[in-house]
């Protein structure tokens, strides 16, 4: 198991997010369809999300760094996929986690909806708008583009909203 010395929250901390759309219990063994790394910056209050493609090339450790798709390092379980991308990526993880969408979906639902910001083009005219989800719009959301930064970010930022009591 993956061991760290990271005990301040007073201090920026980097967390691997692996996610399971397969229906496949969390605890077995199975294939991420979705990688991040979050980037926590407890002073400034930001978190920073970079996605990491699935068919990406990586040093899988399992088979002594032998070039693997994500998806397939994930196979050989999430210490693996852990010890993999910091092979690459030259730094160690302060926390992993392990979820399926459905568990973000259903903290959708527990925060009554998210916001999300959605960019609207007509005529090579783009601009953002905030457009409200719930736990059913969410997932048409997610079905649509694949796109777990932003509900993760609609959720951090209902989260602080609730904790700092500035919910609009």
């Amino acid at each position: 198991s993956h061991k760290t010395t990271h005990t301040s929250m007073d201090q920026s901390f980097t967390v691997l997010v692996s996610i399971n759309d397969s229906g496949v219990p969390l605890n077995y063994v199975s294939a991420s369809n979705q990688c991040l790394i979050l980037f926590v910056d407890t002073i400034d209050k930001k978190i920073t999300s970079i996605e990491i493609p699935n068919n990406l090339y990586i040093p899988n450790v399992a088979y002594e760094s032998y070039p693997d798709a994500l998806y397939n390092v994930s196979y050989n379980g999430i210490d693996n996929l852990l010890y993999s991308l910091e092979s690459m990526f030259g730094f160690e993880f302060d926390y992993f986690v392990k979820t399926s969408s459905t568990t973000i979906f259903n903290a959708v639902d527990i925060m009554q909806g998210i916001t999300i910001p959605v960019q609207i083009c007509e005529e090579n005219i783009c601009e953002f708008t905030n457009e409200n989800y719930d736990l059913y719009s969410i997932k048409d959301y997610y079905q649509n583009t694949k796109d777990i930064q932003s509900i993760l970010k609609g959720i951090f930022d209902k989260r602080n909203q609730l904790v700092t009591g500035k919910l609009i």
